[in-house]
């Protein structure tokens, strides 16, 4: 079984990749063992395993109602708990990895800096992204990250 803060970071990431899929005009939708985008932008997964029980039928049958929508050949499955073998389905593992967790600080977010300039001086309340011209605009002009992401004015 696994822990509670697999299943967490699991959903920490769904939400993640859901939040980006909004902001690139792809809302998705969550059932109680997966996050399935209608469409993934690019570098999303097709689908998240939210819990170690989502089954590669739960999964396939999902890719399969997409691909009836219309949606194009191919798709990434992420498995947050490597419990899946989709490789009857055409799949293969891209990579693997642990989940890494880092339990929060006492201190409150809102004392901790969210950006550092070089010389060391705490900066207005600004993310890191938004503070990096270079970091900024390289993740604009990919498309990584469309205007919904910036919602901070640059300066």
């Amino acid at each position: 079984m696994a822990g509670s803060g697999v299943l967490a970071a699991a959903r920490n990431n769904a939400e993640w990749c859901d939040a980006m899929c909004r902001a690139h005009g792809m809302p998705g939708g969550f059932t109680e063992s997966l996050f399935n985008p209608r469409k993934a932008p690019p570098y999303y997964p097709d689908a998240v395993t939210l819990t170690p029980d989502a089954t590669v039928a739960e999964v396939l049958r999902l890719l399969d109602r997409r691909a009836v929508d219309g949606e194009p050949g191919g798709a990434s499955v992420k498995d947050s708990f490597a419990r899946l073998d989709l490789s009857a389905a055409g799949f293969r593992v891209l990579f693997e990895a642990q989940w890494i967790l880092h339990l929060p600080s006492r201190r409150r977010s809102r004392d901790l800096p969210l950006a550092m300039p070089s010389d060391g001086r705490r900066s207005a309340r600004r993310p890191i992204c938004a503070s990096g011209r270079r970091t900024s605009t390289e993740a604009r002009t990919t498309g990584c990250f469309p205007p919904a992401c910036w919602p901070i004015p640059q300066s």
